[in-house]
């Protein structure tokens, strides 16, 4: 075989030749064609199957809208965009990629280095959650919860990170509203344990009458009434006069 028809050969897609002299060598050398083959052609099966399942999860993270998806760079910078992030932090893709993700906290957070913070955290732990303040598009604060999980390559290099963010607003008005009650019950129960206005009292028996009518003994009616607990002593006018009452007996 001349040069000008190998290279030709080779150029319409061939990996070997055998010279006619040398047909001794065809089986190995078909054999190895037809292993190749298989190696690419599973090659090729396990890039499309990746490539689906990218597609897949890059269809189901761009339709949720409960959480901010983001994808950053190694540096922080965001990479990609769903339509969560949208929804909750108000950016369009096309006014948010490129920038540091720290334009997500206020500044108070940024001046204290929060951000290059829970970047070095998920680095060395490979994962950093919390929950705090984060800043809309706008400048409107809103309570989030924040996790950055670090994304490594197979020899374990930094690819970048992946930023996932919900909006607890809600769940942290819904905590307030709840303590307020709670505060709001224990007074109404000290109130009620308080005596307060006007106590009808017996000028005979000492009984108190409540509010049905009803008349109880005064150490009944303040240990249901109050958190007074009763003990029994004698004040100093009756004990001068119980004391000789003892002595004469």
């Amino acid at each position: 075989m001349g040069e000008e028809k190998a290279i030709e050969t080779f150029e319409r897609g061939a990996i070997d030749y055998v010279l006619k002299s040398r047909l001794s060598k065809l089986v190995p050398v078909v054999q190895r064609a037809v292993r190749e083959a298989r190696e690419r052609a599973e090659r090729l099966k396990q890039e499309q199957v990746l490539r689906e399942s990218e597609e897949r999860f890059r269809a189901l993270v761009e339709g949720v809208k409960d959480y901010a998806i983001c994808m950053l760079d190694r540096e922080g910078r965001v990479s990609s965009w769903n339509t969560g992030a949208e929804w909750i932090k108000g950016y369009q893709a096309s006014e948010i990629i490129g920038r540091h993700f720290s334009c997500f906290y206020p500044r108070e957070a940024i001046a204290s280095g929060l951000p290059e913070r829970a970047l070095a955290r998920a680095i060395v732990e490979g994962r950093f959650e919390e929950e705090g303040l984060l800043v809309r598009k706008g400048g409107l604060e809103y309570w989030a919860n924040v996790v950055i999980t670090a994304l490594r390559d197979q020899q374990g290099g930094l690819r970048g990170f992946a930023l996932v963010t919900r909006d607890i607003t809600a769940r942290k008005q819904a905590n307030a509203e709840r303590e307020h009650l709670i505060q709001e019950l224990h007074a109404a129960i000290s109130d009620v344990k308080s005596l307060s206005g006007l106590l009808p009292l017996c000028a005979s028996c000492k009984k108190v009458r409540d509010y049905q009518g009803r008349w109880h003994p005064l150490e009944v009616y303040l240990r249901e009434h109050s958190e007074a607990t009763l003990t029994h002593e004698f004040c100093h006018e009756c004990a001068q006069h119980i004391q000789p009452m003892n002595s004469a007996g």
